[in-house]
């Protein structure tokens, strides 16, 4: 029988750039932290994720692409409540595929549902077959943002797509919009950010997530390969007495428990600003 309160969550932005790796990273281990049993899937062919769990994305046991191949995978133990199935380059094969391949995945991820409460899809920027595929797999989506037009304009692309697939019966019509989660906020804030994030909160409302991460080179840090820990054990262990990264922590703790709290919430419309925050941006920079 599959768990019944798993979340599928895949994290994406049609613009990359925005942190949802490192975002996803932390978020997973930090929930493992709390003996949540988690799988990581590596859906973007960067293999960003597989690194950071990994230290390195060559020789893979356990391959996203066989998933998508419809091969038995057996998951990479990290270490307790965390597994792994990585990815590395030959992950891009899959966007030249016959389209139905994007269903692939929902059904090869199903041996794994009794098995974690949380399964996280990491997902690359660029709309093709492995994107809508995890899409098509997810319960919910979380999207990434940083306070720039470039990167809103990602958004509203994927929310596009995201009203879409859950507008036909065949796709998934019952994924859920986890909430728009503002990173990489500059400390103190610019003019300019401080316009994004109040249009942002008009324009979506509480689709917004009200706690925001601030740029940290502890975020960075934390996820780089060969360090590894979630930036609650990086700060714990390397910088302790370093306010602005305890202040990321809280930020991190917030913002977790925030996502929970949305997590059961049915969210089923995706709200659709009336005019483009990209278009608002541009005047607002002016």
């Amino acid at each position: 029988m599959p768990n019944k309160t798993l979340k599928i969550i895949s994290t994406a932005n049609q613009k990359g750039g925005v942190g949802k790796t490192n975002l996803n990273f932390n978020i997973g281990c930090m929930l493992a932290e709390k003996g949540k049993r988690v799988l990581f899937i590596d859906n973007d062919a960067q293999g960003n994720l597989t690194e950071s769990l990994l230290g390195t994305k060559e020789d893979l046991t356990a391959n996203t692409v066989d998933l998508y191949l419809n091969n038995n995978v057996e998951p990479t133990s990290i270490r307790k409540n965390i597994d792994l199935i990585g990815t590395n380059s030959n992950l891009a094969e899959i966007q030249t595929s016959d389209f139905e391949i994007v269903f692939a995945l929902d059904h090869a991820i199903e041996p794994y549902k009794k098995k974690y409460d949380y399964i996280f899809i990491d997902c690359g920027p660029a709309l093709g077959h492995s994107l809508l595929a995890a899409l098509m797999a997810s319960t919910h989506l979380l999207i990434p943002i940083e306070m720039d037009g470039y990167s809103a304009s990602g958004m509203e692309e994927l929310l596009q797509n995201v009203n879409v697939i859950t507008s036909k019966p065949r796709y998934n019509p019952s994924l859920k919009i986890a909430g728009i989660l503002i990173n990489k906020k500059p400390s103190p804030q610019t003019k300019l950010s401080k316009q994004m994030e109040s249009m942002m909160r008009e324009l979506y409302g509480d689709l917004v997530f009200k706690q925001t991460i601030s740029t940290s080179t502890s975020m960075k840090e934390c996820a780089m390969p060969g360090i590894g820990l979630p930036i609650t054990q990086y700060v714990a262990k390397h910088k302790k007495n370093d306010k602005a990264a305890n202040k990321v922590v809280r930020e991190m703790n917030c913002a977790l428990k925030e996502l929970n709290k949305r997590l059961g919430i049915d969210n089923k419309k995706v709200i659709r600003a009336k005019r483009t925050v990209k278009s608002r941006a541009k005047g607002a920079a002016a």
